[in-house]
């Protein structure tokens, strides 16, 4: 019986029962073992993507930002905003004391689930954090979250394990590294049916013996454009990671000077992108004749990317998982939750402009301000206005 990810992630877990979550006892060693250690050619590397493709921000979110040195190296580099975000607490304690007194701040969240308190011009995630999604709907989900958390002229930058690079030996991979007062022990095993890679590391330190587990995959770069484009980002470029040659979104190779005798498969690259600059638009109201009839008028007028949803869960999955710039929710008796809705898309789409549409006859009803509510009457004869005036031009 062949497994799928999620059940080679759980098997793989049972065969050695950890005592501590991912990164809980590496927290305190993970700048010796991987973060201060890699930093110097992670900025190298960042600093040539953002020359190479003139990128400018004034605002910036680290994902997965663990003991938060690239959130220093931020604020040294004289970014106004800056934000750090992991889910470990442990990891972020280190943060905090690496860069107290720097204005940084730091989010406890999982980044599947990014909420910033208002959108970024750059998204930055580091030291293969996108492999630990270990599914393509868990994949697309996170891009999308960071999509909704940028500005429409956004960046973002990461980097992802494509692919494992052939072994001399078939069997685990085993690295050991030890220095003041701690031993750690690494055994690496990666299933070639699925991609994951399972990492058992045994932690010694202070007399104390801790394991953990952590469980990644490697996606085909073909694969991880698809996902990206789904997420309605726009493609820079791929780079290798440590040759910053170009590589193709097919996974081929990945090469510095543009000659085969020079070319080398890429294993773990760098993704540049940017924001689509195409208008996108929700559209939630009970009246199937009106919500079609209303997407079909946006269409002719020459927006693109124009959605629907016919019922309240959908709408709610829909603002969940998208990146939308206008919001269209019909309010009316039927729908006692529409004004509610609203509030939750303006949570989850803080970049979008929120429109409530309601029924001349309901109009007096209306006490709350907080939006710029539509009569649906007068909707094909003032909407194109209101949007234009909101900056949203064909």
């Amino acid at each position: 019986m062949r497994l799928g990810p999620d059940r080679v992630a759980a098997r793989a877990t049972h065969l050695l029962r950890p005592t501590a979550t991912p990164y809980a006892t590496l927290a305190p060693l993970y700048d010796a073992l991987l973060g201060d250690r890699f930093f110097s050619q992670v900025r190298y590397v960042f600093e040539g993507l953002v020359q190479r493709y003139n990128i400018r921000f004034a605002s910036a979110a680290d994902v997965a930002c663990g003991t938060g040195t690239f959130v220093r190296y931020l604020r040294e580099r004289g970014v106004p905003v800056v934000y750090g975000i992991d889910r470990s607490p442990e990891m972020l304690r280190v943060a905090t004391a690496k860069n107290q007194g720097n204005s940084a701040r730091f989010l406890l969240q999982d980044f599947a689930r990014l909420q910033l308190p208002e959108p970024v011009d750059l998204i930055t995630c580091h030291f293969d954090s996108l492999n630990y999604m270990l599914t393509t709907d868990e994949l697309l989900y996170t891009f999308r979250r960071f999509h909704a958390n940028m500005k429409s002229a956004g960046h973002f930058i990461f980097d992802l394990i494509t692919e494992q690079p052939p072994r001399l030996s078939p069997g685990p991979c085993v690295q050991r590294v030890t220095g003041p007062g701690f031993a750690v022990v690494r055994v690496t095993r990666r299933d070639p049916r699925t991609n994951i890679q399972t990492a058992f590391v045994s932690i010694s330190r202070n007399g104390c013996s801790h394991r953990e587990i952590h469980v990644q995959r490697g996606y085909p770069i073909a694969v991880v454009v698809g996902l990206l484009a789904q997420a309605r980002f726009a493609l820079l470029g791929i780079h290798d990671f440590q040759t910053l040659g170009q590589a193709t979104n097919q996974d081929a190779t990945c090469d510095l000077r543009g000659t085969e005798a020079n070319s080398r498969r890429c294993y773990w690259a760098w993704i540049i992108l940017a924001m689509r600059p195409s208008v996108s638009i929700l559209i939630f109201d009970l009246d199937a004749l009106f919500r079609e009839g209303l997407r079909n008028f946006l269409l002719a007028a020459g927006y693109q990317g124009v959605d629907v949803a016919a019922t309240e869960p959908e709408a709610l999955a829909k603002l969940t998982c998208g990146n939308y710039q206008y919001v269209l929710i019909g309010l009316s008796p039927l729908l006692s939750g529409g004004r509610e809705l609203a509030l939750e898309a303006r949570r989850l789409q803080s970049n979008a402009k929120i429109f409530p549409l309601i029924s001349a006859e309901n109009q007096p009803f209306i006490h709350n301000h907080a939006f710029e509510y539509i009569i649906k009457e007068s909707v094909f004869s003032n909407l194109l206005q209101l949007m234009a005036e909101a900056g949203g031009e064909v």
